[in-house]
């Protein structure tokens, strides 16, 4: 027997032997291991099942070996092993609770979800060294390698590669969003085996931080270096799950670390004894990657790494064995515990024995002796002896909570009282407490089978209890039971329990606001995220508290005494609270601290702010106000960015608040109008929470717009932890003015009409407008001042002048006459005031109440008569220059006012006579500005009314006398000049007397000369008998000339003698001698006439004549215009009339070309008659006749008068060819041709159109005034055409030079509104106030204009209608014109040309600009026409094109469509794109050394045309060179015909070629896209990672990795078999044993 125990003692060691070395075997070189991130299972005494002490090993200690600072460990978590000897009771089923492992925050993995597995050439993990270095900026500058960077920190991390398509990938950056990576050649390395540099074969991903690299670098010691500059370190949240495990339960916790990135560790508080760590699933091994100590933990890792899991253990009881105590009490061993049941009782042991138990602690020492029951009376009874712990109770577990309930609250427990059981049954003695109490205890684990022989009312009592027990409440923390001698079926199981007096607490943080009404019901607001640091009374920091979403944060297992908190980081919305938090922990007891925080607010002053938009100012224009505009306000608790999110929404609070004078509006009382209370904080200061606001303007101030704008404006919490967080920023609400404009008309005073007087003109008035308001004004972007000038106005042709409707500012203004206009003075009203006070609106100053009114310019005419063929103030003969009658006729554009009456053009405003001094003068003020006419229409005695006998004068000064009495400018007549003639006889035989000489005098002048009669006795002093130019006035002969008056105005055509009486005087001669000598007084009185004498003798007896010349009263010449009424005067001259002697002069009308009288409508002779008394021999009367005229055109009318005294005639005149008495008939007439400015008859309409008229005119009268008055007809109404409710006129005035000739004359109007009609110019001819021709024919072609509006619009497109176009040798583009308003049946042209939108220039292709033009001639006025532009669009990839046409008519635009904006008529040239990514065939970025390698490039396209046949051609380039790659004297090429069935897609290309001859070069593939033998897209970066493959060096000796030690080692298998074996015997040779014995344990 002993032999045996000898072979069993040395199967055991040998076990043991073998269980510690092979783990050691299958750890060789596996330091670097992937996997779950626990701790090796230990029995810790609380969850364990093994009797076996095992001490578990240190990480890192298992075999020895040293841990290297880059080498993680990591540990699998062995399989549990049985306890032998124990087993599951069959009816009742154990869990035992797992050991936690360190937890981390999950990431997303790298590999797709289908390809879990992991890929290493050695054990299936690859775990790559990421390293962080950050570098002084300043050294960058320069660097060519990352050596030349001066590192300023360095730290590093683990991350694990997995499999990731054709290759690895690793994540290498957690934060990529925060840190930036660059993956060139100065700021990022990957070393392979520590000097393979593979940094070229990465692909890096900046959006997700994953690295990738070929699979055949998997096993590989990798490292990654990346360098960033130090001004790029930032702020990293890292966050640690925290599993924490106390007695075998366990609770989670997260910790947030806030890390700079450039950090190489970081610590956080922790409590507990065992800890692991795992970041990136790789576990950290202490004293190498991790240090816990003094309650912080450290890990030596970049936070770039990533968040962490954190394994802790924290063991109130440690223990390893445990061993029980069992005492028997024989005294009651023979009864029953009421003195009545059966002796079988005592099989049952309840009072038969009374159990104790002691808990033997892992250091050896003892535990108190407790109470203890047994659990099954089924059971043999248990002896005394040292047993292992079966297991620990579970609270979680509700029966074993019921069974630590028992033990705590029944016999012997920590919370016995027996009044529990004697409430119930009374009385009892020491042993029926006891045994009660094991009944009650055995039936929460074996249920009714521990009631047997017990009687019913005690089990009905029991049962009871048992209820009571089970509803207290649970036993407090470091009370634990626990149950030994489980499962076997040789003994009972026993329970017991131990007690840890509390060494530790727990402390709880309560979160409220200090204001509620601000916070509550607020997503703004939040009591989680509070952060609180914990310290003990002597300021040691034990951990860190977070608080949840319900405001309270927890902190377990502090040790008992006094701390002190410390709010590190407000809750969201909050304030911080500043200062320490003391409180105290009690043992077993959670200790609540409520820690009040101020909700966050802003005490805004101001709420909303206005400011004159155009100075950006707090002050008004003008005369407006800031002040009193009311904002609607409302208050949403919540974060919102957009109006659009408030949809739907209702304000938590409203206000309608005012602004004051500075225009601001705050929370105040005296900004409030109305709404709900405003928020405040604890020192009664209105504030708004952290929310949003809307501000919007629902009341505009005076003088102002209201700005309907919603305004925006969040108030967020802040992270400052101040409770007033003045972040609110206040829209400042740019208001609008109001702005209006003002139009003033400049009038006439005297009038009040806006039709200026004369000449003057109401257009060119200069106004200067004053601002009259306190405060400046902005006009034009300038700012004015108090009474400055802020504009200046000038009146047009209409007299008026208007500011835009938006320039004043609302407020007061006077507008002052700077300049009068033309004709005008400066006085009258020449200032006016108004006021601004609509939004455009234009303030009205036109009419006669509110306009600038001139006083005219007036003056005066002094005119004087002068002898027209001596141009001296002085009459000839017995004429007289006094006397004449002149009348003063408007001659102005415009009516003129003279002595108190209106005079039209053409009228008569005043008549003047010459005085003594033969000249006539008004009043200084009598004639307004303007142009007249000063007519003679009385000639002064003497005088014909034939020389200048009007004058045009213009009064232009105020105040002045318009001189016309020198001799160009006085009225100038002509004189009566006559003849004389005689015949000489004897008296009695009456015998012609030859060479007897008259002296003729004039009696006025004295001037007389000598006539001598010829051979007949003849004489005569007509031209026509002598020419007055010969031997003028030597009177010598019968041949000399007489001419009497100024020498130099001798003409031969007149007659000789002045008016006048001239004395015949007979002078002696030798013919006459003895004989009576003639003298006698003669008369001329008529021009032209030739007076006969008669045959002088001694009886000489004068005869009676007359003569007269007649004019037309309108024209007061001898040419007349045709008139329904015409007016000829006829001033009849007499002669050697008796005076006092009555008269009568009867006169008619002779029709020249027939001879025959003229007769009226009724057959009539046209007739006069007047009867006078004649008051000297000599004088003149006026005949008028009145006559319709209008069918006289052309014809000549003579007067014929006879003289009567009574009955008898005695004297006529009746000559049909004597041109003084005729009147000749002519009718004027008109014709116009109207077009634009630009002669055009079809007119685009505008705002602003100036039509021509070219009015043609015939039959006028030299030399005299005409006005042509024009009107503008709707040839479709036959009404004038309105513009503003005002027909459109023109007038004209001028002077005729020749009968026929043309004036222009000129409309200008607002056409906007024509659209579509013809217009037809009417034109009338006016002289003297009356229309004489007029040209209105509403259908006359030549008078027509039509308004049209040409209208253009185009599309663009290819000839499919597409507008991205494939940018190929030859394209079409379509561009369909649309046109309206042409008028059908007219040629037009169409002439477009392409566009660069970019360069907004003209596309040039070739050299040459892309044009095309079309001729057409439309059906109707709107419609299409096609344009068509072909050219090279070979080189146009990516380029907008946009078309530009233009209409035109007789070669003159009309119309244009020409925006380069314009998205209708713009096209795309396909911006067709290549991108490549090439790799191996195997899809690595390299590739080994072969004969036949293959490279495939993927090539991406884009904007390709579906169902065209396009070609990839490419090349291989040598990267180190540029030059491509030839091998074998050939390049390498590849190419691929494809035809695309979408527009955008893939290609590959194949490029097969030998490797050796390229060994360790970078070939970069360039792609070429052609179509149609044109290559229209290329992809050629040399420095494209995407398109480089690398070719590899053939390994060296000593490179590859050495893979032996992967092998499992014969031997150690060998072992495991035998260690296996012997196992199996020991286990055979015990259970026989057991067996022989009865299961004794002996």
């Amino acid at each position: 027997m002993k032999g045996k125990k000898r072979i069993i003692i040395f199967l055991l060691v040998f076990v043991l032997a073998v269980s510690s070395t092979v783990p050691a075997v299958f750890a060789t070189d596996s330091n670097v291991r992937p996997g779950n991130t626990s701790q090796p299972t230990s029995n810790d005494g609380l969850g364990g099942s093994e009797s076996v002490i095992i001490v578990s090993p240190t990480p890192g200690e298992a075999d020895g070996s040293p841990t290297p600072d880059a080498t993680p460990v990591q540990s699998a978590t062995p399989e549990p092993s049985p306890d032998p000897g124990s087993s599951s009771t069959p009816e009742k089923e154990t869990t035992e609770t797992p050991r936690p492992t360190a937890t981390q925050t999950p990431e997303p993995s790298l590999v797709p979800e289908d390809e879990p597995e992991e890929v290493s050439p050695r054990d299936g993990t690859t775990v790559a060294t990421v390293y962080y270095h950050y570098y002084d900026d300043t050294s960058a500058e320069g660097a060519q390698s990352p050596d030349d960077l001066a590192l300023t920190a360095t730290g590093s991390f683990y991350a694990l590669a997995e499999k990731q398509g054709a290759g690895i990938a690793m994540k290498i950056n957690h934060y990529p969003k925060q840190v930036v990576v660059r993956p060139d050649s100065l700021h990022f390395r990957v070393l392979i085996d520590g000097d393979i540099d593979a940094t070229e074969e990465a692909e890096y991903n900046a959006s997700t931080g994953v690295l990738a690299l070929p699979a055949n670098y998997a096993g590989h010691e990798i490292s990654i270096h990346a360098y960033c500059p130090g001004s790029e370190a930032v702020d990293l949240t890292v966050v640690a799950n925290i599993d924490t495990g106390n007695n075998n339960r366990h609770t989670t916790s997260t910790q947030t670390i806030q890390v700079r990135s450039d950090a190489g560790s970081f610590s956080l508080p922790l409590t507990g004894q065992y800890t692991t760590v795992s970041q990136n699933g790789v576990e950290y091994v202490e004293d190498s990657r991790t240090n816990h100590s003094n309650g912080t933990l450290t890990v030596y890792a970049s936070p770039i790494g990533g968040n962490i899991g954190v394994a802790t253990y924290i063991a109130p009881i440690q223990m390893l064995r445990s061993s029980i105590s069992q005492t028997v009490d024989k005294i009651y061993n023979n009864r029953t515990y009421d003195g009545s049941g059966p002796k079988g009782q005592l099989d049952y042991g309840y009072l038969g024995a009374r159990f104790e138990a002691q808990i033997i602690f892992s250091d050896g020492t003892r535990g108190p002796v407790n109470s203890a029951f047994c659990l099954d009376p089924t059971q043999k009874g248990l002896k005394d002896g040292n047993y292992a712990v079966s297991r620990w109770l579970d609270r979680s577990n509700s029966t074993e909570l019921s069974l630590m309930k028992c033990m705590y609250y029944l016999w012997g427990g920590m919370a016995w009282d027996e009044s529990i059981l004697t409430d119930v049954f009374g009385s009892l003695n020491y042993e029926h407490l006891y045994g009660y109490s094991h009944v009650i205890t055995a039936s929460f684990y074996v249920g009714d089978d521990a009631y047997k022989g017990l009687k019913d009312d005690v089990i009905s009592k029991l049962r009871n209890l048992k209820s009571t027990i089970n509803s207290k409440p649970a036993p407090p923390s470091g009370f634990e039971a626990f149950i030994y001698n489980e499962g076997s079926s040789q003994a009972q199981a026993v329970i017991g329990w131990i007690y840890t007096a509390p060494k530790t607490g727990n402390a709880k943080v309560q979160k409220v606001s200090s204001n509620p009404a601000i916070s509550n019901n607020n997503p703004c607001y939040s009591l989680a995220g509070a952060v609180f640091e914990v310290y003990t009374s002597d300021g040691q920091k034990v951990g860190t508290m977070t608080t949840g979403a319900d405001g309270t944060a927890t902190m377990n297992d502090l040790d008992i005494g006094s701390y002190y908190l410390v709010e590190t980081k407000a809750p969201q919305g909050f304030a911080i609270v500043s200062g320490k938090i003391n409180f105290t922990v009690e043992g077993d007891k959670t200790t609540t601290i409520r820690v009040p925080n101020m909700p966050q607010n802003d005490p805004v002053g101001i709420v909303v702010r206005k400011v004159d938009a155009t100075t950006g100012n707090e002050s008004a224009q003008g005369g407006a106000l800031l002040s009193d505009a009311q904002f609607t306000v409302k208050y949403y608790a919540g974060s919102y960015t957009s109006l659009s999110q408030l949809n739907g929404v209702a304000p938590t609070r409203t206000w309608i608040l005012k602004t004051n004078e500075r225009g601001r509006a705050d929370l105040t009382k005296d900004s409030f109008v109305s709404g709900d209370d405003f928020y405040y904080n604890l020192t009664n200061i209105p504030v708004v929470p952290a929310g949003t606001l809307t501000i919007q303007e629902t009341k505009a101030p005076t003088g102002y717009l209201a700005d309907t704008t919603v305004y925006l404006r969040q108030v967020p919490s802040d992270t400052s932890g101040m409770e007033d967080i003045n972040v609110y920023n206040e829209p400042v609400v740019r208001e609008q003015v109001i702005r209006g404009g003002v139009k003033v008309a400049k009038l006439d005073h005297e009038t009040g009409s806006d039709t200026p007087q004369g000449n003057a003109t109401l257009s060119g008035a200069v106004f200067d407008i004053y601002n009259r308001n306190d405060g400046a004004v902005t006009v034009g972007g300038k700012s004015y001042a108090k009474d400055t000038v802020v504009c200046t106005l000038t009146t047009g042709e209409d007299g008026t002048a208007a500011t835009a409707n938006n320039l004043l500012p609302y407020g007061d203004y006077e507008i002052v006459e700077r300049t009068p206009p033309t004709g005008y003075t400066g006085d009258g009203v020449v200032n006016r005031t108004f006021s601004i006070e609509e939004n455009g609106v234009i303030v009205d100053l036109t009419d006669a109440d509110h306009a600038i009114r001139n006083e005219v310019i007036r003056g005066g005419v002094k005119v004087a008569k002068r002898d027209n063929e001596t141009g001296k103030l002085e009459p000839q003969g017995d004429a007289t220059l006094s006397g004449a009658v002149f009348a003063i006729y408007n001659r102005s554009q415009h009516p003129v006012l003279v002595d108190g009456e209106l005079y039209e053009n053409g009228e008569i405003v005043h008549t003047l006579t010459t005085g003594a001094d033969y000249t006539a003068t008004t009043s200084a003020d009598l004639l307004p500005y303007g142009t007249y006419e000063i007519r003679e229409q009385t000639s002064p005695t003497g005088y014909l009314p034939e020389g200048e006998l009007n004058r045009v004068f213009s009064i232009r000064e105020d105040g002045v006398i318009v001189d016309m009495t020198g001799e160009n400018e006085a009225i100038r007549n002509d004189v009566i000049r006559g003849d004389l003639m005689g015949v000489k006889v004897a008296d009695g035989s009456l015998n012609r007397l030859a060479n007897v000489p008259f002296r003729l005098t004039l009696n006025a002048t004295g001037e007389s000369h000598v006539l001598m009669t010829d051979e007949n006795g003849q004489f005569s002093t007509a031209s026509s008998w002598n020419p007055h130019s010969q031997n003028t006035n030597r009177g010598e002969s019968p041949l000399d000339g007489v001419w009497f008056g100024d020498m130099d105005a001798l003409d031969d055509s007149k007659g000789a003698l002045p008016y006048g009486r001239y004395t015949l005087e007979e002078l002696p001669c030798e013919a006459n001698e003895g004989m009576e000598l003639l003298k006698f007084t003669v008369s001329v009185y008529r021009n032209s006439v030739l007076v006969d004498l008669g045959t002088l003798t001694d009886d000489y007896i004068p005869v009676p004549e007359i003569s007269t010349t007649a004019k037309d009263m309108e024209t007061l010449d001898r040419t007349a215009h045709t008139s329904a009424t015409t007016v000829i005067e006829d001033t009849v001259y007499y002669n050697e009339l008796t005076p006092g002697t009555t008269y009568t002069l009867k006169g008619v009308l002779m029709l020249k070309s027939t001879g025959e009288p003229l007769l009226d409508a009724d057959g009539n002779p046209i007739t006069a008659e007047t009867e006078f008394k004649a008051l000297a021999t000599t004088g003149s009367v006026n005949m008028r006749f009145t006559f319709d005229s209008s069918l006289l055109s052309g014809e000549s009318v003579v007067v014929f008068e006879r003289l009567y005294e009574g009955v008898v005639e005695v004297a006529a005149h009746a000559d049909i060819e004597d041109e003084g008495q005729t009147v000749t008939f002519l009718t004027p007439t008109l014709e116009t041709t109207a077009t634009d400015k630009n002669g055009e008859k079809e007119v685009e309409v505008s705002r602003d159109v100036i039509l021509t008229d070219i009015v043609s005119f015939d039959n006028l009268l030299v030399n005299q005034l005409y006005t042509i008055e024009g009107i503008l007809m709707d040839k479709a109404t036959g009404e004038p055409i309105t513009v503003d409710g005002q027909t459109v006129e023109s007038q004209v005035s001028f002077i005729v030079k020749k009968p026929s000739g043309w004036v222009e004359m000129q409309y200008r109007l607002d056409a906007s509104e024509l659209y579509g009609k013809d217009v037809v110019v009417f034109a009338t001819l006016n002289f003297a106030g009356r229309e004489v021709a007029a040209h209105a024919d509403i259908n006359d072609e030549g008078q027509t204009v039509r308004f049209v509006r040409y209208e253009l619009e185009t599309t663009a497109t290819g000839e499919e209608g597409e507008k991205l176009i494939e940018p190929e040798k030859e394209v079409t583009v379509v561009d369909i014109v649309t046109y309206t308003g042409l008028i059908p049946g007219r040629e037009y042209t169409v002439k477009g040309e392409l566009m660069d939108k970019s360069t907004e220039k003209p596309l040039v292709v070739n050299g040459e600009e892309v044009r095309s033009e079309i001729t057409f001639v439309p059906q109707e006025s709107d419609g299409t026409v096609e344009m068509r532009f072909t050219f090279d669009a070979s080189a146009l990839q990516g380029t907008e094109v946009v078309v530009f046409e233009r209409l035109y008519r007789n070669g003159k635009e009309v119309a244009a469509h020409a925006d380069i904006h314009d998205e209708g008529q713009t096209v795309e040239f396909g911006g067709i794109a290549l991108k490549t990514s090439a790799t191996g065939s195997d899809g690595a970025k390299k590739i080994g050394l072969s004969e036949k390698a293959s490279i495939v490039d993927v090539v991406s396209y884009t904007n390709l045309t579906v169902g065209r046949e396009y070609t990839v051609h490419g090349i291989l380039m040598d990267k180190a060179t540029g030059r491509p790659i030839v091998i074998d004297g050939k390049e390498v090429r590849g190419s691929t015909l494809f035809t695309p069935t979408e527009s955008d897609g893939t290609v590959e290309v194949l490029y097969t070629f030998d490797s050796n001859a390229v060994e360790g070069k970078t070939l970069v593939v360039y792609e070429y896209l052609e179509y149609d033998g044109e290559t229209i897209a290329s992809h050629e970066d040399i420095n494209d990672i995407a398109q480089s493959v690398g070719v590899k060096v053939p390994p060296q000796p000593g490179d590859s990795p050495a893979t032996g030690r992967d092998a499992f080692p014969v031997w150690a298998l060998v072992v495991s078999v035998a260690a296996v074996s012997g196992a199996a015997v020991l286990f055979v040779l015990w259970n026989r044993k057991r067996l022989l014995t009865g299961g004794d344990n002996k």
